[in-house]
């Protein structure tokens, strides 16, 4: 985990509530995000982390609540690749920005004998990659990721992450990602929050500290669970 210096909110949400078919999703969520700051958002599965982020994307309205910030383009990995059919690995980066360094995200990612391939033969694993390098080539104000670096092997998985936060780091990117992995968490983020659904709740910026916080969190939460069945 990094620091980032105090500055202006890119982003500011406050008391925000919403629904999805009828049940409310997220309840009284309020967030800050500073510009050049990455942000890490754990929580239970279903608990609205990709609700989140299609907030700040302004993809579904708010019930109440406002969402206000300084920015625009807004960069998005989904959780699937959507990638272009008809399109080759490296057409689909440049369909974003033609001026892409589309050789050296390659490379980085083991993707280099794969620029001239379609998304058919790419196996889950390779369109992960492509999507993360389409995603990184897109200039945006803000990057969402959801899941970025899920369904990888450990060895590729590891390698995306050190490349994420290289670019982070020296293109000063704004960007929020969802994921499970404690570990990715702590490695690429500079501010770490877990989310309930009625809270944001922000961990310790000390890796050790976070690490203990956040286990303690969902193991309290899973005894919560257990009573409640009982």
């Amino acid at each position: 985990m990094g620091t980032v210096a105090a500055g202006k909110n890119i982003l500011t949400i406050k008391n925000i509530t919403v629904s999805y078919k009828d049940k409310v999703v997220l309840s009284g969520i309020n967030f800050g995000l500073k510009k050049g700051s990455v942000v890490a958002i754990l929580g239970a599965s279903g608990v609205g982390k990709t609700t989140l982020l299609n907030v700040i994307a302004k993809r579904i309205p708010v019930l109440s609540g406002e969402v206000t910030g300084d920015y625009g383009k807004v960069s998005y990995m989904f959780q699937e690749d959507r990638l272009v059919p008809n399109l080759t690995v490296e057409q689909n980066i440049r369909l974003v920005n033609k001026f892409a360094d589309t050789e050296g995200s390659l490379k980085e990612l083991g993707l280099t004998e794969a620029k001239n391939l379609y998304p058919k033969q790419l196996s889950k694993g390779m369109a992960k990659r492509v999507s993360l390098a389409r995603a990184l080539s897109y200039k945006g104000d803000i990057m969402l990721l959801d899941e970025p670096f899920s369904n990888l092997d450990i060895a590729v998985k590891l390698k995306s992450e050190e490349l994420f936060k290289t670019v982070a780091e020296k293109e000063n990117l704004t960007a929020v990602l969802v994921t499970h992995d404690v570990e990715e968490a702590i490695f690429v983020a500079d501010e770490i929050y877990i989310l309930t659904g009625s809270d944001l709740i922000k961990m310790p910026s000390d890796p050790e500290s976070a690490r203990t916080e956040i286990k303690n969190y969902f193991l309290s939460a899973e005894q919560r669970d257990t009573a409640g069945r009982k």
